[in-house]
């Protein structure tokens, strides 16, 4: 039986379609820009959707900078590592939380959602960091971000799911707990994985406050921290030290170096995206 369509589906989609008009045009327009030479780019009074001229001088260009290119290695190593060590982490920690046999998992659970509700401020924050050793270090960025409270949660709720007989038929065989989380559980956990490593990814890719309070050296720099000082910056300097113009079309082009390792990752991870988010944030 076909469902009836009522003024209020077509409300709906007309809503989302709007809601998508906005957000895409944007898009639409800084790859238009990165795409045309300096001069076209340059003109204003008009919308950039469809490039006039197609040139990709603006991606060459922009990549002979030293410093971009020191920036892009520098947030791809906090992103990686930090997300590798985060799953690891944020896993291991959920599987315990998980298991709620064990005496004191109960209130250990209620301390990490404690983390939720109360915040630090920026000054302990920044005295822990520069008591540890880590200002003007990349692992500044990384430690912290360790394990989130949300993404924890996400992975207990979802470890939670998992049949019991599982952990009690490895136990049988003499299998460790460790030996059960990376054998059993990590294999079958592919959704939430492939979530909370989404959810890491960009948080440490994307990072820019910690990035400006702990980083001064410039080749600590990272590609946020470099994509703004180009976009308000009118000027920069390439590797043979001269200065040169930062068009439009350039800075545009950093824009897309920022945003697209992120939006080449989402593809391979959107098959699992939804199972996992709506598993681990359910509870049957």
């Amino acid at each position: 039986m076909n469902k009836r369509i009522t003024a209020f589906d077509i409300w709906n989609v007309c809503c989302f379609i709007l809601l998508a008009a906005i957000m895409f045009i944007p898009f639409l327009n800084v790859i238009a820009l990165s795409l045309e030479p300096a001069q076209i780019a340059a003109e204003t009074g008009r919308l950039h959707l469809i490039p006039q001229q197609i040139t990709f001088k603006a991606y060459t260009a922009v990549w002979e900078y030293a410093l971009i290119q020191k920036a892009f290695l520098n947030s791809a190593f906090i992103t990686v590592t930090g997300t590798l060590l985060a799953l690891v982490i944020s896993g291991a920690l959920a599987y315990g939380l998980a298991q709620r046999e064990v005496m004191g998992m109960r209130l250990v659970t209620y301390i990490v959602l404690l983390t939720m509700i109360l915040r630090v401020g920026i000054m302990p924050h920044y005295l822990l960091i520069k008591n540890l050793g880590l200002i003007d270090n990349l692992w500044s960025i990384i430690l912290p971000k360790l394990t989130l409270a949300f993404n924890l949660i996400l992975m207990k709720t979802y470890f939670e799911h998992l049949p019991k007989e599982l952990n009690e038929s490895a136990k049988i065989d003499g299998c460790s707990d460790v030996g059960i989380f990376f054998k059993i559980i990590i294999p079958l956990s592919a959704p939430i994985i492939a979530t909370v490593a989404l959810f890491y990814a960009v948080d440490y890719f994307n990072e820019y406050f910690s990035a400006v309070m702990y980083l001064t050296n410039r080749n600590h720099i990272t590609l946020q921290v470099m994509l703004r000082e180009l976009l308000i910056d009118s000027s920069g300097e390439n590797n043979t030290g001269s200065t040169v113009e930062l068009g439009k079309n350039l800075k545009m082009a950093t824009t897309i170096y920022a945003i697209a390792p992120i939006l080449l990752v989402y593809p391979f991870l959107q098959k699992h995206f939804t199972k996992g988010i709506l598993i681990g944030a359910v509870k049957g």
